[in-house]
């Protein structure tokens, strides 16, 4: 019974400690998400969480927004059947500053050479 109370103490811990940064990024539950957030989950799912890529995709965490725009709005004119470029078609160029303006904003903590 003592090695089960034992676990159930460190599991708490855990659980307690995990959620102490999401507790912290969302201490007011009805406030609202950043701009652009939900949209640039989209980017997410091939560029890796929060931009960082753990593959061979490039990362865009740490980005410049405005150069970031400046290449979505880019894709978005080109004529190029590529991912990326349809990705950007499905956009308004208010959501790509949106978008920009997220990523740009994430703290990008990895070296120029990635």
């Amino acid at each position: 019974m003592k090695h089960l109370a034992t676990h159930l103490f460190a599991i708490t811990l855990l659980a307690a400690g995990s959620g102490a940064g999401v507790a912290a990024e969302h201490a007011d539950p009805t406030a609202e998400p950043p701009a652009g957030r939900l949209l640039a989950t989209q980017c997410f799912q091939c560029h890796g969480t929060n931009g960082r890529s753990q593959s061979e995709i490039d990362s865009i965490d740490g980005e410049d927004a405005d150069d970031l725009f400046e290449d979505l709005l880019e894709m978005k004119a080109s004529d190029e059947v590529t991912v990326m470029n349809q990705q950007a078609k499905a956009y308004s160029d208010e959501e790509l500053r949106l978008i920009a303006d997220y990523i740009g904003r994430i703290d990008g903590d990895r070296d120029d050479d990635d």
